[in-house]
């Protein structure tokens, strides 16, 4: 796709602030468009962030420039500008404002071009940076809105619908089930290969929404982390991991076999469970499809019955002859197996919780 919707929003608004520009009376107008393509990117959240460190950034310039301009007027230019730049920097680290690049530029071309034309330049600066901050965050909101909760909804029930595709294909590792048709389930062996690029994709996932977090706490507005979005999406993310690690150490078990009845049952209720998770993490998936901040919390399924009885069936005296390094991997199976249901029932718990507040 060679031009993306982004580009089409920022290019269209952008043409409307150059346009405004070219009929209103007021000089200076450039700084409306520069404005516009400084702030008019990424999403709603990044967009946000950006506005506030340019306005700040442009009062904390011209207030150095007013400051300096007038009493360092018999000094060296190059000492004076240094010096100029420099209390930018002090003040800037002071206050906790990151926006020096656009502060700089106002203290040299205050110094520079614009040292006789202060008193209406830096008013008339800031009025179009004010103004072609607000035509951008309209912008995102009216044209084709990116907006970083939105994505970040999207991307969470994608990633749920890939685990639980993912517990699918475990389930059927340890009891195949055969389709109506009467075929062997599909995926019901994986290679090895397919399952590292499976938990690096699905880590590539995580990591892409880890770096969206920033940008959904700016629009979050004030104290974004006592938001129940911002717990609830951080809940996803331990939930996230702690699945991933528990399928990535599923799939690198060896193939299970299923020659004595306590194993096929062992391995049934192992399956039960899994198909269990993969059902909860569908359910998930659809209500973060649903309006609003804090999806509702999903009502809860009755654990496989099976389940409860797969800790005595690692009991079963059956199970002596075999060896102690299979009986190792019957019981680092059971424990992903539980690692996994555990972390679907803390969610939905946690869940359950935020969504009572």
């Amino acid at each position: 796709m060679l031009i993306s919707r982004s580009d089409l929003r920022l290019a269209i608004t952008a043409g409307l602030a150059t346009g405004f520009t070219a009929i209103t009376p007021l000089p200076y107008g450039v700084y409306f468009t520069a404005a516009v393509l400084a702030v008019c990117t990424g999403t709603y959240g990044s967009s946000l962030s950006m506005a506030r460190q340019r306005i700040a950034g442009t009062l904390l310039g011209g207030a150095v420039v007013l400051a300096s301009y007038g009493p360092m007027q018999g000094w060296p230019f190059p000492l004076a500008i240094a010096v100029a730049l420099s209390l930018l920097r002090l003040l800037g680290g002071l206050l906790g404002i990151r926006g020096y690049k656009v502060g700089s530029f106002i203290v040299i071309m205050g110094w520079l071009v614009h040292n006789d034309q202060l008193a209406s330049w830096i008013p008339l600066r800031i009025f179009w940076t004010c103004f072609g901050i607000l035509l951008a965050m309209a912008s995102l909101r009216l044209f084709w809105p990116s907006l970083a909760i939105a994505n970040s909804k999207g991307l969470w029930s994608s990633l749920l619908t890939g685990l639980a595709a993912d517990l699918q294909l475990a389930a059927q590792r340890l009891d195949p089930q055969p389709d109506p048709a009467g075929s062997p389930a599909v995926g019901a062996s994986i290679t090895r290969h397919r399952a590292d690029l499976l938990a690096l994709q699905r880590r590539q996932q995580v990591l892409k929404l880890r770096r969206l977090l920033p940008e959904v706490a700016n629009e979050l507005g004030n104290n974004p982390e006592l938001h129940p979005l911002n717990h609830y999406f951080r809940l996803l993310d331990r939930t996230s991991s702690l699945l991933i690690g528990s399928i990535d150490g599923l799939s690198r078990q060896p193939t299970p076999r299923q020659d004595l009845p306590a194993l096929l049952a062992l391995h049934q209720a192992e399956a039960e469970i899994l198909r269990y998770g993969a059902d909860r993490l569908g359910h998930w998936a659809q209500c973060l499809e649903q309006p609003g901040d804090l999806p509702p919390s999903p009502e809860p399924g009755p654990t496989p019955a099976g389940w409860e009885r797969a800790s005595r069936l690692l009991q079963d005296s059956s199970l002596d002859a075999i060896s102690p390094e299979r009986l190792q991997h019957l019981a680092r199976r059971a424990l992903l197996c539980r690692q996994s249901y555990r972390a679907i029932e803390s969610m939905e718990r946690d869940w359950d919780r935020l969504a009572n507040r």
